[in-house]
């Protein structure tokens, strides 16, 4: 099993990547711990998205006057996602009893 990172494992691991930083406590959660976690958090929501595009589940859409990509849910697929969705409250209500 692999250990998760401590919080300070993670401030270490931000001193080791930016050696002359320096904050307050409330700088060091704010800034280096919670945006840390939200650039991880981007990441893994960039890999969901992908996989449930690459699935057909939901769909992209880039619109000419737009720089960003918008995604929705594939209406032709909602009966599945409705389905898959009732599996996942089924396992948190058996994992909760």
């Amino acid at each position: 099993m692999t250990k998760q990172p401590t919080i300070a494992d993670e401030i270490l691991s931000y001193l080791a990547a930016q050696p002359s930083a320096k904050d307050t406590f409330q700088g060091i959660a704010e800034w280096w711990i919670l945006k840390t976690k939200i650039d991880q958090s981007i990441e893994k929501v960039g890999r969901a998205l992908q996989h449930l595009v690459t699935e057909g589940l939901v769909i992209s859409v880039r619109y000419q006057a737009e720089k960003e990509t918008y995604y929705a849910v594939n209406m032709e697929k909602i009966g599945k996602i409705k389905r898959i969705v009732g599996k996942l409250e089924e396992a948190k209500g058996e994992a909760g009893d």
